[in-house]
């Protein structure tokens, strides 16, 4: 899977809608100098995917609690009438990787913001705005139909924690001021939270339910068949018991 491209719109520092950046294949390097926007654009990238940014000193906040703050400044003050309507946007295009029998899908995941003006007050206070909860919506062509789909809400998030997984987030996700947390080897869980949460895959889930299913299959065939051959049913229980503690006890 690869991030093919990001748009912002009035997002903090990132005044209009000309902000967009194509990614190329392999590794991607955004410089520049100091307050040109690298964390803006960070954090414009966790934002879309779940609604929060990175606030020294807080680390990640919800963006419940930023209000007005979230959209451009020079935005808000260029606001001249009552009910002008500021978007804030920020929309990432993902590329899944083809697997054999199916093809890559291309999925447009959009973070939305609105905010109106209801007084010609201080722009810069929240006060002199009506403000929206952010919508988000994720859109991709069904491979089962070739139906254009558009998912909302939990539906639109499922979709997210699937292709960017929550338990890893942190280690694919993280500002320079947060590096301490995750390389504090001081700390003994570090490394085992590591390791538990970076082997985090979806494989892996599947893989550990096929193998509790078969072997759940193959016990109750060998309780069948020692239950034939013994013709002992005090015998066959016994045994049964017995596989039913290894079980337990492996589990």
């Amino acid at each position: 899977m690869i991030i093919k491209s990001i748009k912002l719109k009035n997002f903090q520092c990132y005044y209009g809608d000309k902000h967009e950046i194509n990614f190329t294949t392999g590794l991607n390097i955004i410089t520049g100098s100091i307050a040109s926007g690298k964390s803006k654009l960070f954090d414009a990238f966790y934002w879309v995917l779940n609604d929060k940014i990175f606030v020294t000193g807080k680390e990640w906040v919800s963006t419940k609690s930023l209000g007005i703050s979230l959209v451009n400044d020079k935005a808000k003050y260029e606001s001249q009438n009552i009910d002008d309507l500021i978007e804030t946007t920020v929309e990432i295009v993902v590329k899944t990787t083809a697997k054999k029998n199916s093809k890559s899908i291309d999925y447009t995941i959009r973070r939305q913001y609105l905010i109106s003006r209801r007084n010609m007050k201080d722009c810069f206070d929240s006060n002199t705005w009506t403000t929206s909860t952010p919508t988000l919506t994720v859109e991709y062509v069904n491979q089962k139909n070739s139906n254009h789909e558009i998912a909302q809400g939990q539906e639109a998030k499922d979709i997210i924690e699937n292709l960017f997984p929550s338990k890893i987030s942190p280690y694919i996700w993280f500002q320079g001021e947060a590096l301490d947390k995750l390389i504090d080897f001081d700390n003994k869980g570090t490394l085992r939270k590591a390791i538990d949460y970076i082997s985090y895959v979806p494989l892996y889930k599947t893989m550990n339910n096929i193998i509790s299913t078969v072997n759940d299959k193959i016990s109750k065939t060998a309780r069948k068949e020692v239950g034939k051959l013994s013709g002992n049913v005090k015998l066959y229980n016994d045994l049964t018991r017995k596989i039913e503690d290894k079980n337990k006890i492996t589990k």
